[in-house]
């Protein structure tokens, strides 16, 4: 049995399953998820429910997750506060694994995982890299595909633009990044200088701009001069219709947000080009695990 906790808006909650979904490739086991966390007067909602997933992942009665949230959060308190052991080094990692527990608070390191032969395992963290689950990549997708393909019209007539064009997606994000300064808000100059660089690669790019909600769009239009062919996409979307939309562009330029990292990693587009903003993160030591080895880089603090 592998009980995940999931926390957090879609990316997170993406991230956090690739890593079960990896555990539970090498034991068989079902995967009990605890969605305490949201819903219900929380800011984020359940979403992994739109995917197809798999037989094995299962949503328990409620009293079951409230009894599993209580118990880990007793044991990390007791491991973490009174016995010190740390929640962001390897070192800690390793010890909280000996006890089923595979937990972190570090969110884009990633940590060498060690089999755990005890019959009950526990999840609770980000895990924001391909290094976990990037064996099953093929399962990852797979269970990633949508229960029921969205039809509303306006969504599939832009679809079809998409699929017709040399395709880029260009994510911005803001929505509540503006009130966490730990989270870089990737200027202008960023995204011009993505687009140049795919301009130089790409025959007649079109580049399709997404972000949070029609107000950001509206703001992205008045601040930032793109000067190349961009087409906004502003159809009162909700976040899986916008994220199916930017999931058939055939390259991307990424915001530092696990939505647009899963974008550009479920991508079937052959030969895509994918640009993102580092650093990730700010005051985080370690970059490089979230980024793919393929993935073009551009440095923001040089711009």
């Amino acid at each position: 049995m592998i009980v995940l906790k999931l926390t957090d808006g879609l990316g997170n909650q993406m991230f956090q399953y690739a890593f079960a979904r990896a555990l539970q490739q090498k034991r068989n086991d079902k995967i009990y998820l605890d969605i305490t966390k949201l819903g219900r007067g929380h800011v984020r909602s359940y979403r992994l429910d739109q995917f197809a997933l798999n037989e094995q992942v299962v949503v328990p009665a409620p009293l079951f997750q409230w009894i599993c949230r209580i118990y880990t959060k007793i044991i990390r308190l007791f491991l973490n506060r009174i016995l010190g052991i740390s929640l962001v080094t390897q070192e800690g990692f390793d010890k909280f694994t000996k006890i089923g527990y595979y937990t972190t608070n570090e969110p884009i390191r990633f940590y060498k995982c060690k089999d755990c032969q005890i019959p009950i395992l526990f999840v609770r963290g980000f895990f924001q890299s391909d290094k976990y689950f990037d064996f099953i990549k093929d399962i990852v997708k797979e269970d990633f595909r949508f229960k029921v393909e969205p039809n509303k019209k306006s969504l599939l007539e832009m679809k079809n633009r998409i699929e017709s064009t040399n395709s880029v997606c260009l994510h911005i994000r803001r929505g509540d990044y503006t009130k966490n300064k730990r989270f870089l808000i990737c200027n202008e100059a960023y995204y011009r200088k993505a687009i140049s660089y795919i301009s130089g690669k790409v025959e007649n790019p079109i580049f399709y701009v997404f972000s949070n909600t029609h107000e950001d769009i509206v703001w992205i239009k008045q601040n930032y001069n793109l000067q190349k062919e961009v087409e906004f996409v502003d159809l009162s979307n909700t976040e899986l219709e916008d994220f199916y939309l930017m999931k058939k562009c055939k390259h991307f330029i990424i915001s530092n947000s696990t939505f647009s990292w899963w974008t550009a990693y479920l991508s079937s587009s052959k030969d895509k080009i994918v640009v993102a903003p580092y650093p990730w993160i700010r005051g985080g030591e370690y970059q490089e695990d979230v980024y793919r080895n393929d993935w073009h880089k551009i440095n923001v603090d040089d711009l």
